[in-house]
Parts: C-alpha cells; structure tokens; sequence
C-alpha cells in the first residue's frame, strides 16, 4: 500500500511545472518515504539499510524533512553501514592512487624557514624582500586535515545526492539525477582529471618531427631528423613493449602516417622519397621517388587506396598505395607546400604553404576550389575537422585558425602561443583542439567554448614539434628538439562521449570568434542552443519492490503537433508538419497509410462511433480515478491526524515520566 501510495504522490509531483506542485503532495511523498524507510529498517537486516537510506534521501530532496526525523533516521542507516562505507573507500583510493606531494627539502638553495609565524614576524620577515618558508602554520585549518574526499565518504558516501551531469549547460547530454555520493565521485569526479603523463620514450638521436598512432590503439610511429622512423608498441603487458627501429631513409624523416586500415605506415623524407612499411617486427618497405625536392607530407585516403604527398617542389601529388603508381599532381602554391591532407570523405584535400596560403582542393576535378590567406605567415600545419567541415591551421605567427569550408569564414582565432605553432590536431569528438609550439609548450583548446583549457610544460625548455590524438582519443602523443616521445593520458571524458562523436557540430554549434589570448565568445555568439525543457530528474523513484514494472507518468510529456523547423543530416532546413488527427490517433505498426477518400462515408461513420465509445469509456475511467484520489485523500489525512496525535501522546509520556523519576525520595 505504501508503495502505491508512493507512486501515486511521484506522479503528482511530476505533472505539470515543479512551481505549480501544491504542498501537500511534497509533504505527502515525505511521509510515505519515511514509512517505507521504517519498514526497511524494521527486517533488522543490515543489507536493507541501503534501501532505506534511498527512500529517505528521496523524501527529503523530492519532499521534505519532516521534523528533522528523516534525516536522523537517515544518519542512523548510514552510521550502521560503515563496514560497507570502508569497503567503498578504500576501493576508490586503490583505484584512483594520488601523486606523492613536492618534497621542498630538495631545494638546492639555503633558505630560511619559520615554523608558525606571528603576523608581525611574517610583515617583518616578508619586507626584507627574501624568500623563506613556512612550516606548521596550516596543520591547525580543518580544511587542510579534514575537509577531503575521505572525510565526505566516510559521513555520506551511501546518501543520495541530486547532482548535474555534463560538461557545460548547452550540451545536448547534459542532465540532472540523484544518485549516491560514492557513485558520483567515483564515475564523473575521479575519472574527469587533468592530462597526465602516462609513458615517455627516449630512442631517437634528433628531433621528432611526426607522430601517427595505429587505428588499433596498440601502436605509436614517429619519425625523426636522424633518418629514422620508430614504431612504439603501447601494450602494457612489459614483455611484449617493445619498439621497432626502422632504417632506408638516406636524410630526415618528415612525416609518418598510419593507413586507416592499419595495415602499413607511410614515412616521407628529405631524400625525395616516400617508403610504405609493414608495421611489424621485419619492417619490410618499398620505396619510391615522388618529388624532385624535400616530401614534406604524407597521407592516406580513407580507404587505404591512395597517398597523397606535398613537397619543397611547391605540388601535391596523388598516387596509388598499390605499386606506387603516379597518378596527378595539383599545382598552383608559388612556395614550398609543407603539408597536405585528405578530408574525412577524402573527395577533397587541404595544403598548406609557404607562400602564405591555405589552398582546398577538388579530387575529382583536380582543380583549387577556395584559397585562404593567411597574408603574413607561413603554414606549418593543416588538418580537416572529423565533420570534414572545417580546418585548422597552426602558423609560424603563433596563430591558430579555424576555417568554415562550406561558408569560406574564419571561426575561431587563437593567440596564446609565444613562438610559431608547428602542428595542430582535432581529438576525434571534435570538441577539442591540441597544438605543438616552439615555445615548448601543448596547448589544449574546448571548441565549443572558443577558450585555452590546459597548456602542457612536457618538452621544456626544448620546442615541441608534433602532436597527435589516439583514433580512440583517451590519449595524445607529443614530441620534440628533446629527442623524446611522451605518451599523455586525455582524462576529459566529458568532451568526448559517444553522443558528441556523432554530433560533429563545428561551424552550427560552434562558437566565432577572432580574439588575442583566451578566446571567449561574447553572450549570443553561440548559433545553436538547445532550448528545450530538461526534467529535473531522468531516473525513477526509489521502488520497495525492485522487480516491479516502471508506474505510469500521467501528463508529463508535451508533444507539439505544430509544425516546427529541424535539420536534416545535410544541414539545409526542412519542416515537418504533424498531422493532429495522425497525431491524436496513431498507427499501429505495420499498418496502411489513411486514405482521404470521400467515397468512404460508412467506414467515417464507424471510426467515429468508435472514437465515441473510446473517449467515453476513457471519461469513466477519470470519474472512478478521481474518486479514488478523493478517497485516498480522507484517508492519508486520516493516518497524517493518527500521526500527529501518537507523537503528542509519546512526548506527552515522555515528559511525565521524567518528571516522575525526578521527584526526590
């Protein structure tokens, strides 16, 4: 009964606006709540203490604490399950193992240190414009001993919280739920970090100019200007990661790429060639001459089938992956051409120039479609969006620009870097930008917001040249003049989940804009936000009976029957229009299409004498529903009066047997 009761009362407060829910129903889905827990309470079973904290958390978030009694009741539960709170703790501490702290003991210098200072030493010792450390003066703060992610588990790890799901508030996944706390720090805090360092290699005698990761997720190539290319095997088992040298280039290694299907590794290189390798332990390769210069650049088509390549000798050329063989050339860049790329669908192509410009290149037509100028830098770096839609482009004015290929506009302009970017490279979502500078650094860039997130030191003081995201995108590579490979964690889930992945909104969700430094978008430049009414919570009530089917909402979803404009997968916009009678009554499945005819007066007739029966069949069955709330009503007032007058009772009993016990013998 307490279970219906609680059913009933959830609908109530789910209809219609949270604003509009009389009282009396939050009152109500309380007392129930607080019934149910009791009820838990009372098996004397301590595995049913975790359902009755759930009733309770609910009755107090959805309804209210009634007296403080919920929430004591609550407390007692969680302070009887500390056995299992233990458990929790200590398997999100194995899990998820902090850093060691700095040890300021290390330090090279002969500072003074002072334990707990009085603010007058501390004025005294600080305007002697020296540096000294402090020691002892925080251990007395709660914050800095007690406030931690321990002490909330241990107090409130099986209570449930209503907590927000989502990276940012115009995400198209982003929610509310309840949830319990150990749950949440577990899945949506301890995972989303910030990049880390998860592997370093050291091997090549030079610079890293390029990195490729294999779509297997297993391995890591990167070529070098010691004529080398390595092949990094990034299993974790320790006895099969290894790595494979593989030597035929007479001069640097310019570029290294993975075919899409995995199966071989394109190098270009100084010496005017670009060899194909078989990534295993025989690197077997063929080797053929494809420019009468330096190969800047290599690429695969999206089907394996074709290179594309771009050279000193101011072309890009095409050929085919199966016996090399030469197949056009694009000419129309006055300057080195120092990369060039195929797009997702790989009907197109970008190049990258020394003479300043960024040419887009029809397959078919072997023509140049648009040029952008870039007026006073060269272009180190090109690479299209995962959508196909844009590019990015890292230049030597420590620029990074996003172009809109279908409009031809510059989307975004970043300038945070301090030396020119030499390569730039999309995370598979989309939503986020990473780039190698001269400057030393890795600057990670959110797309959707239009800002500098992270900038990474891994390389210093030597500058980082290449970079490039996992197909998976959980981790990114980086190299540099340091000779080194550093294999980095993402830990940014929230900004790629598969919802995303397939979205690929750059240039409707994306926001514009052409600023210095961070690159925040002023309010209204977002194209595109979704506005549509999100539920306060996405999950159901607590149920006594788990294996019960899901209750019945009543009223909770508004469906319009107005036309309304939406976008099909091309982008162009079209409205759909739904009928209201096709609306009111619905198809079922597998069945013909209504025909208009107005020859078929009868059969009218019959669905309209049965639409009669329907709706008043559908009216009684509201008459006998309201009766039963009216019903239902007297009596929960009833038990409410019942209550009340039993907690009287027992205070008034409470206090004349104090009072007795107290009178002197």
């Amino acid at each position: 009964m307490c279970q219906i009761c609680l059913d009933f009362v959830w609908e109530r407060l789910h209809t219609g606006h949270w604003s509009s829910v009389e009282q009396v129903w939050r009152d109500y889905y309380a007392f129930f709540s607080g019934i149910a827990a009791a009820n838990e309470l009372l098996q004397s079973n301590k595995g049913r203490y975790s359902n009755a904290l759930k009733f309770l958390d609910y009755g107090i978030i959805m309804g209210g604490d009634i007296d403080a009694i919920l929430s004591r009741f609550a407390q007692y539960a969680h302070d009887a399950c500390s056995g299992e709170v233990k458990t929790i703790i200590q398997n999100i501490n194995s899990l998820h193992a902090q850093p060691a702290p700095a040890n300021v003991d290390n330090l090279k210098e002969d500072i003074l240190r002072f334990n707990d200072p009085s603010c007058e030493d501390f004025l005294t010792r600080i305007s002697h414009e020296t540096p000294f450390i402090i020691t002892e003066y925080l251990k007395a703060w709660p914050a800095m001993h007690k406030w931690n992610v321990n002490y909330i588990l241990e107090t409130s790890a099986l209570r449930h919280v209503p907590v927000e799901l989502g990276a940012k508030y115009n995400d198209e996944n982003w929610t509310q739920a309840i949830m319990p706390l150990h749950k949440f720090v577990e899945k949506f805090e301890m995972e989303n970090s910030d990049p880390s360092l998860e592997k370093f290699f050291r091997a090549h005698k030079d610079t890293i100019t390029s990195i490729s990761f294999n779509p297997t997720g297993k391995q890591a190539a990167s070529g070098s200007y010691d004529s080398c290319l390595i092949v990094w095997n990034l299993k974790n088992n320790q006895s099969q990661n290894r790595s494979f040298r593989y030597q035929g280039h007479e001069d640097a290694v310019m570029d290294v790429r993975f075919s899409p299907n995995g199966q071989l590794l394109a190098s270009a290189s100084r010496d005017k060639t670009v060899r194909l390798w078989v990534p295993n332990i025989k690197g077997e390769s063929s080797s053929f001459k494809a420019h009468t210069s330096t190969v800047r650049s290599v690429d695969f088509s999206n089907d394996s089938e074709l290179l594309c390549t771009a050279s000193d000798d101011k072309t890009v050329k095409i050929f085919t992956v199966h016996r090399q063989k030469f197949q056009f050339s694009l000419s129309g860049h006055s300057n080195w051409v120092r990369v060039a790329r195929f797009a997702p669908d790989s009907r197109i192509l970008v190049s990258g120039s020394d003479d300043k410009t960024i040419k887009i290149w029809d397959k078919n037509t072997k023509e140049c479609v648009h040029t952008f100028n870039e007026a006073s830098c060269h272009v180190n770096s090109v690479m299209f969006h995962p959508s196909g839609s844009c590019i990015a482009a890292g230049n030597s004015d420590s620029t990074i620009k996003i172009w809109d290929i279908r409009i031809n506009k510059l989307l975004q302009h970043y300038q945070t870097h301090q030396d020119e970017v030499n390569s730039v490279c999309f995370h598979p979502s989309g939503n986020l930008l990473i780039s190698a500078s001269s400057d030393s650094t890795l600057k990670l860039f959110d797309l959707l917001e239009g800002r500098l997130i992270y900038t990474l030191h891994g390389h210093q003081p030597k500058k980082a040249v290449a970079v490039a995201f996992s197909h998976c995108g959980d981790y990114f590579a980086s190299g540099g003049a340091d000779n080194q490979l550093l294999y980095w964690k993402t830990n940014l889930s929230d900004y790629f989940n598969s919802e995303n992945n397939q979205e690929n909104q750059m240039g409707r969700n994306y926001n514009s804009a052409a600023v210095e430094g961070d690159s925040r978008i002023p309010s209204g430049a977002v194209s595109s936000i979704n506005t549509r009414h999100r539920p306060l919570l996405n999950q159901p009530q607590p149920s006594m009976y788990e294996s019960k089917a899901k209750s019945v909402v009543f009223g909770t979803d508004s469906v319009p029957i107005s036309g309304r404009s939406v976008l099909n997968p091309t982008g162009d916009t079209m409205t759909n229009i739904i009928n209201e009678a096709d609306y009111n009554n619905p198809l079922p499945p597998n069945s013909p299409p209504h025909t208009n005819k107005s020859s078929s007066t009868g059969s009218a007739m019959n669905e309209s004498k049965k639409m009669n029966l329907a709706l008043s069949q559908i009216i009684s069955q509201l008459d006998t529903l309201t009766q039963t709330v009216a019903i239902l009503e007297e009596r929960l007032t009833n038990v409410e009066n019942k209550v009340t007058d039993f907690i009287a009772h027992s205070h008034s009993s409470a206090k004349s047997s104090h009072h007795h016990h107290s009178k002197p013998n």
